[in-house]
């Protein structure tokens, strides 16, 4: 069940960033332009936070077997939609109901391990998919390339073709059906009022403010360091790849420990501590550029503990999140998601307005702050709501 739930969770980020080095192979046999394509990312995000809302709240009302084996059906009927696309229009059009698709991995996942485990276990054994997971962002774009290289770029949506199809199949022969026994099928109507449950209740509030906020953190130093790795420190693709790889091991870091620790430590408490450490990593980074610091390890040096802080935060807020109501852990979760896709999205578009009107590295270090704060002062809320952090 571990080595279904890893690859479910691990099939959404493998969709983003196996495909992204094919690009300009994609751009040239379709006829289009780079800007055109560059939509399969940005589309596929927007969907996932579709699949989020509606898989997650699906997967409370039928049970979590039937929402997963559906949204992987869905996603390997897109994928070889896009193997087959012969226009720009048509591939972007197909990658919709691709990333709705592949969201059931990551929302239903998280939902079946709240299932299995009481709260902080589950935030253990969700810090220890996350570790197994870190690696697909790490080796899919040098995969995709390599793939692109040999094959073509139409490889690479018949290997997610492939890759979806069976992991169905796994989920639909071995996967037990995990929401509790005791529940029922829900009403359209019941599901809505569900979600207003959800969002009248302060802890699911004070946990996904840490998830989202944190998300909003890793994304702002993503674009910055992005822009500054090709305008300000004239690095190459691939020492800028590098630079990436070491830095998700940050993450990794932080996943093994909230894996490791999160039972004896205490959930709320390692999110404290990571959002004290993402807040002194962007105080430092701005501090230093304040002071006209450059160099890669001024920009780098702090992304990976910022890293490290994510891994801390982040598993132990989304099983929060799914214990706030058991028994709507798939809705929870799935709002949550969505909300993280719309603070990764607005920490983008921040970077890039910021850059272009200040045109200074300080900018992005600004923002990130911002989001620093919002993560830490989040978990300190969350800590008052009761002993544990938690209220139901």
């Amino acid at each position: 069940m571990f080595v279904l739930i890893v690859r479910a969770l691990a099939l959404n980020s493998v969709s983003i960033n196996l495909i992204v080095p094919s690009l300009p192979s994609v751009t040239t046999a379709l006829a289009s332009d780079y800007d055109t394509i560059q939509f399969i990312i940005t589309l596929f995000l927007l969907a996932n936070a579709v699949g989020f809302l509606f898989l997650g709240t699906l997967s409370d009302r039928i049970g979590r077997k039937p929402a997963l084996v559906g949204g992987l059906i869905l996603y390997a009927t897109a994928s070889l939609a896009c193997a087959l696309a012969t226009s720009s229009s048509f591939l972007l059009a197909a990658r919709i109901p691709q990333g709705i698709g592949a969201a059931s991995g990551v929302v239903v996942g998280q939902a079946i391990v709240r299932d299995l485990y009481d709260r902080a276990r589950s935030a253990s054994v969700i810090g220890y998919v996350a570790v197994a997971v870190g690696a697909a962002p790490m080796l899919a774009p040098l995969l995709g390339s390599l793939i692109d290289e040999r094959f073509g770029w139409r490889a690479i949506f018949f290997l997610l073709l492939a890759a979806g199809t069976a992991l169905a199949i796994a989920t639909h022969l071995a996967l037990p059906e995990t929401r509790r026994t005791d529940a029922r099928r829900r009403s359209v109507g019941e599901s809505l009022s569900d979600v207003g449950v959800l969002t009248r209740n302060r802890a699911f509030w004070a946990f996904t403010l840490v998830y989202t906020s944190s998300a909003g953190l890793f994304y702002s130093f993503f674009a910055g360091t992005a822009y500054a790795s090709k305008y300000i420190l004239s690095m190459s693709g691939t020492d800028y790849g590098y630079c990436f790889i070491l830095v998700n091991l940050g993450y990794s870091l932080g996943a093994a420990a909230t894996g490791r620790h999160a039972r004896w430590i205490g959930v709320s408490r390692m999110i404290v501590i990571g959002g004290a450490i993402g807040l002194a990593s962007t105080l430092m980074m701005a501090l230093a550029f304040a002071l006209g610091a450059h160099g890669a390890l001024v920009y780098f040096g702090p992304m990976f503990t910022i890293n490290l802080a994510n891994g801390l935060m982040q598993s132990n807020a989304i099983a929060s999140v799914a214990s706030v109501r058991p028994n709507l852990a798939g809705t929870a979760t799935g709002l949550a998601g969505a909300l993280q896709v719309a603070f990764a999205a607005a920490a983008t578009v921040s970077i890039g307005f910021r850059l272009a009107g200040i045109g200074r590295e300080l900018a992005f270090a600004l923002v990130a702050t911002g989001f620093a704060a919002l993560a830490f002062g989040a978990g300190l809320w969350s800590q008052r709501l009761s002993p544990d952090g938690l209220r139901s």
